[in-house]
């Protein structure tokens, strides 16, 4: 799991590296694999006039789009955006095989340090990523609840069906 938590970062951090300033807040403590220089850019006018990631050469590169207010409001926004950025990557990166592998939200709402169905900030969820690791949605289903209403981190929750 460690491996996966940190190639999900390297992917993060690969995909933002221009915009690394949103890590002051909530910094990392060891950067020395991270990419923090931008990739050479391209001219404008060397870029498709369309790219949609549904459909690239016949192949669709994007995971489930999802509502995180069913079955009931939980204000996840955070944590289904950042965990719906990575399943992106990792698809982008396994050239879309089946199945897809979807990063829980669910373990993040109960387990990371930010406010559970209250709110949180994207940032502070790779870092918990990073530390810690993270399941796929097949381990730890959304439950629409967070560790304020409902839904404490336990081992469980973070993977109903490890082993270890």
């Amino acid at each position: 799991m460690k491996n996966f938590s940190t190639i999900v970062v390297i992917l993060f951090l690969c995909s933002i590296s221009p915009t690394l300033q949103l890590f002051k807040k909530h910094p990392l403590k060891n950067t020395a694999n991270f990419v923090i220089n931008p990739t050479p850019q391209k001219n404008v006018n060397d870029l498709p006039k369309e790219w949609f990631w549904n459909n690239v050469n016949g192949k669709s590169y994007l995971t489930v789009v999802r509502n995180h207010h069913l079955p009931q409001y939980c204000g996840g926004c955070y944590a289904f955006g950042s965990t719906s950025t990575l399943s992106d990557r990792i698809k982008i990166m396994r050239d879309p095989q089946w199945p897809d592998i979807v990063v829980s939200p669910q373990v993040i709402l109960s387990c990371s340090d930010n406010y559970g169905c209250g709110g949180g900030d994207p940032s502070s969820v790779y870092e918990y990523i990073h530390k810690f690791g993270v399941t796929d949605e097949s381990c730890s289903s959304y439950r629409a609840l967070g560790w304020d209403n409902g839904a404490p981190c336990t081992e469980e929750l973070k993977c109903s069906l490890c082993d270890s």
